[in-house]
């Protein structure tokens, strides 16, 4: 997304990666998109996740576990649950970067 006001990558030990971009307006992820060279579970965590957040406030959005998503994808296999920490780790960086960009700071509740 060429115009993301955040953007933020994930490298899976697997191999896969994960990047998430994101547009902001009124607090909130107006459009949230990604892009992954990863495996089928790695797409859908992606995915799922996009859809999720998107229209959600960004504090919300912070909050999202990885264990969150497992469940809106109604589970992964026991050796891709990874790909759903990979998807909320791209996101969080993304907003991350969105807050730097915007000068707002705050503090991590991880």
């Amino acid at each position: 997304m060429a115009d993301a006001d955040g953007s933020g990558v994930a490298d899976g030990l697997c191999g896969d990666t994960m990047e998430f971009y994101v547009k902001i307006k009124s607090d909130r992820i107006e459009t949230c998109m990604f892009y992954t060279d990863g495996c089928g579970a790695t797409i859908a965590s992606g995915s799922r996740l996009s859809r999720f957040v998107t229209g959600m406030d960004l504090e919300a959005a912070m909050t999202v576990k990885p264990n969150d998503l497992v469940s809106l994808l109604s589970g992964l296999p026991p050796d891709h649950e990874h790909c759903a920490s990979l998807a909320v780790i791209a996101l969080r960086n993304a907003l991350r970067d969105y807050y730097k960009r915007a000068g707002i700071e705050r503090k991590d509740a991880e």
